[in-house]
């Protein structure tokens, strides 16, 4: 479901314009041949470029998949950055069980602008502290919070998980990034592996302090994944 992104992540694999999501087409051409194999589906998983809630249709597109495919759980990722709280209320329903991927790469206003390009992390705060406040009560949304790690943001790890912690996220994730282009290969933390270990360390024991538990990796060893439960943290390595 691509749509228009209103960030620049310096990440990003998009280096094109690309065409929008068609709502209208979809319902034409592929929802009749899409419905029966959905409605056997367990997950639904939005994916693509962009930002999903930016389309001026996201509000019609969210309300037919939850009507069209009440068994199934959703999964959506978005930077949380709009400002339109209708939309956000769309999420708390428990009977549409979503889960909210959210692109964060930050602990710190400054380094979620330097990541990002927006200068909208209060923005995005009090977005998460709403649907934080929402799954407290009905258990949904759930909330993972996404960190991409690169050399201008290893060092807000333990920011990132003390934000977390506070705002009982499910799942804290972090991943190498990926370099898609040239002018990427800087942000590679194959030459950082004591920085970012040294990193990883020091967020595990600000979760740690908030009553999580944290499995890193070995010393000197990349990490590829570390995830941070609510009470449970398991991670992969990539050397």
């Amino acid at each position: 479901v691509d749509g228009p992104c209103n960030a620049d992540c310096l990440f990003c694999s998009r280096n094109e314009k690309y065409d929008f999501f068609d709502f209208a087409a979809y319902r034409r051409r592929l929802h009749p041949r899409l419905f029966r194999l959905l409605r056997q589906a367990e997950e639904l998983l939005f994916t693509g470029s962009g930002e999903l809630l930016l389309l001026p249709e996201a509000p019609e597109i969210l309300a037919y998949f939850n009507r069209e495919y009440p068994q199934a759980a959703k999964h959506l990722a978005t930077n949380a950055s709009h400002r339109d709280r209708r939309l956000w209320e769309l999420f708390c329903d428990p009977a549409d069980r979503y889960t909210l991927q959210i692109s964060l790469h930050a602990g710190t206003p400054e380094t979620h602008r330097r990541m990002t390009g927006l200068d909208d992390f209060g923005t995005v705060l009090e977005n998460l502290e709403f649907l934080a406040a929402a799954r407290a009560k009905t258990g949904w949304p759930k909330l993972h919070l996404m960190f991409v790690m690169t050399t201008e943001n290893i060092a807000d790890m333990p920011a990132y998980a003390a934000l977390g912690a506070r705002i009982k996220a499910d799942k804290l994730v972090a991943n190498h990034a990926y370099i898609y282009r040239p002018d990427q290969a800087r942000l590679a933390l194959q030459a950082m592996k004591a920085e970012t270990n040294s990193a990883l360390a020091a967020a595990s024991k600000t979760a740690a302090a908030a009553g999580l538990d944290i499995h890193t990796t070995a010393a000197g060893a990349g990490v590829q994944q570390i995830v941070v439960n609510t009470g449970e943290i398991a991670g992969n390595t990539r050397s």
